[in-house]
Formats: structure tokens, C-alpha cells, sequence
């Protein structure tokens, strides 16, 4: 669609944008059809295309090829479709977060927490908390130490619980909890009957790898650097529960925090042997940009886990 109006200003567009028509476009793209979108929205084919004509002389291009069985987008369509999502998503949100609030939320704490902070030590907590505090609303997002770490820096995350991580500057950080690292090995294994050894010492064993940016691989893995040793890792997973199931079957050794090999693995056929190495005397801190400058529903939660 050529047109020769003038562009519009950044305030006039979204003057002109509404929720319903960009629902109508994602609804026409998902099905093809006007008429389709017409009859999910109760509304006339005609007022379905004239709110769509008039999308388009809002952006001042074509977002729809009309063809003979219906309709596709155009690439511009595409990207305006992206969009469109993407604003109809996070209105959808806005709407669930506003009726918390009619429900009696006060406020909200948006945490972010590694994988064994979230399977060992935070139920619990949140779980006291919300009964002490029951107008608060809690966000909770598994992820990766590193990405953690971003979560807080970006500010999509308030508080952040993970064990240590290099690139940390800039934030602020409490000790959590202690979490020292163990060896998973299966009940039968050579190093069963040991109580604790140096990593050095179990490295020519095949060991159960983590997958992506794992705090723990990265250790293993500098660990065996120094020790001028391979890290042999035929198999690696997405998550320690996993890791357990593997260990248990006899495919290799693992290395986990102490309590998550206490409530994951099965002791009828795992052993677990204490690390001696420093590295594995594990800390798990929480992580702010500034706990002063926390939110009150943050402070509260922060105070509460102390």
C-alpha cells in the first residue's frame, strides 16, 4: 500500500494504536482468513478489514496480501506481527498484575535464583513468608548463576540467589547459605568406600557433565586445568536431578551441592564423597544492585531469608 500522507510522529501512532485492532491482525495472521477473525471477535468482515485498512495507513505500508483463499502478511507484516504479540503479551500481563492488586496484593518482590537455591533451601522460606505476608506477591525465575547475575544487573530481577560468580561487579551482595559441593558416585563404584577426595584424584573416572553456563562446570573444569588432567564428559545434562538419575544407573560420577545429592539421589545406590578441594566449599549469596535502595515487598523478603 502506497500512500503520500506524511509520516506520523511517534505520539500520533500510538494515539492511533489500539489492543483490539492489533488483536485482529495477529487473529487474521494466525488463521488467514477475515472472516475467520471477524467471527472469533463477533464482529462484521467489513469492520475487520476497515480496521486493518486503517493499521495500515497508520504505518503507512501493507501488513496483508489478500489473495483468493484468504489472507497472509507481508514481511512487513511479519515484523509488525512480532510486535503485535509482544504488546498484546505484556498487556495481558499488566492486566493479571492490576488484578492482583484488586484481589489485596500490595506489593510484589521479583527474585531470580539458581537451580539448587530454588531445590533446597527458598520453599520454605517463600512459604513462610507469604504466610506472614500475605498481600505481597512473589515472582520467582530458575536460571543459570551467570544469568542470575544479568537478571539483577538489567533490573528484571530485584534480588538474585546463586553461588559466586566472577563478573559481579557493580552489585552489591549478603551470604545466603553455605553449600558445600560433593562427588555423586554410584553405590558399586571404586571410589564408594572413600569419604572425601581431592578432585584431582577422581578425574580419570568419566563424570556426568552440566550443560550451558553452569557455576559448578566451570569450577570442574578449571580444576582439572590446573591439574593438567582431562575432564572426561561423554554425557552432560540440563539439570542435577538428571545428573542423579544418571549417576544412579552407573554411567558416570557427578559433582552437586551436598544438599541437592541428599534430596535428589537415591542412597541405595549412590555414595557421597566430601571434596576436600577449597573451590568446593561453596557459598551461595544474595545479590543486589543496592539492598538499601530495595523496594519495601524486596526489603521485606531480604530481611526474611537473612
Amino acid at each position: 500500500m502506497k500512500t503520500k500522507s506524511i509520516a506520523l510522529s511517534h505520539k500520533q501512532f500510538l494515539r492511533r494504536m489500539d489492543l483490539g485492532t492489533l488483536q485482529l491482525f495477529v487473529d487474521c495472521c494466525r488463521t488467514g482468513s477475515l472472516l475467520m477473525a471477524a467471527e472469533q471477535a463477533d464482529l462484521a468482515v467489513s469492520s475487520v478489514s476497515k480496521r486493518i485498512r486503517l493499521l495500515e495507513e497508520s504505518v503507512q505500508t501493507s501488513l496483508l496480501r489478500r489473495h483468493a483463499r484468504g489472507v497472509v502478511p507481508t514481511v512487513a507484516g511479519e515484523a509488525f506481527l512480532q510486535h503485535a504479540k509482544g504488546l498484546i503479551q505484556a498487556a495481558t500481563q499488566m492486566h493479571v498484575d492490576m488484578l492482583d492488586f484488586a484481589k489485596g496484593v500490595t506489593g510484589r518482590v521479583q527474585i531470580a535464583v539458581s537451580a539448587s537455591v530454588l531445590q533446597q533451601y527458598l520453599p520454605e522460606q517463600i512459604a513462610s513468608f507469604a504466610k506472614m505476608h500475605p498481600s505481597v506477591a512473589i515472582d520467582v525465575s530458575e536460571m543459570s548463576s551467570q544469568s542470575v547475575i544479568a537478571a539483577v544487573r538489567s533490573q528484571d530481577a530485584e534480588l538474585g540467589i546463586c553461588a559466586e560468580v566472577e563478573d559481579s561487579q557493580g552489585l552489591e551482595r549478603l551470604p545466603y547459605h553455605k553449600d558445600p559441593l560433593v562427588l555423586l558416585v554410584p553405590k558399586r563404584h571404586p571410589l564408594a568406600k572413600r569419604r572425601e577426595i581431592d578432585f584431582a584424584a577422581a578425574l580419570e573416572n568419566e563424570f556426568i557433565g552440566m550443560q550451558g553456563s553452569s557455576v559448578i562446570q566451570a569450577l570442574m573444569e578449571k580444576s582439572a586445568a590446573e591439574a593438567d588432567a582431562a575432564l572426561r564428559q561423554r554425557i552432560r545434562v540440563a539439570t542435577v536431578h538428571s545428573m542423579c538419575r544418571l549417576v544412579e544407573q552407573g554411567l558416570g560420577i557427578g559433582v552437586m551441592p551436598q544438599e541437592t545429592a541428599a534430596s535428589l539421589a537415591d542412597p541405595a545406590l549412590t555414595q557421597v564423597i566430601h571434596l576436600k578441594d577449597p573451590w568446593a566449599d561453596q557459598t551461595l549469596w544474595c545479590y543486589a544492585r543496592r539492598f538499601e535502595a530495595l523496594g519495601e515487598s524486596a526489603a521485606l523478603f531480604m530481611n526474611h531469608i537473612k
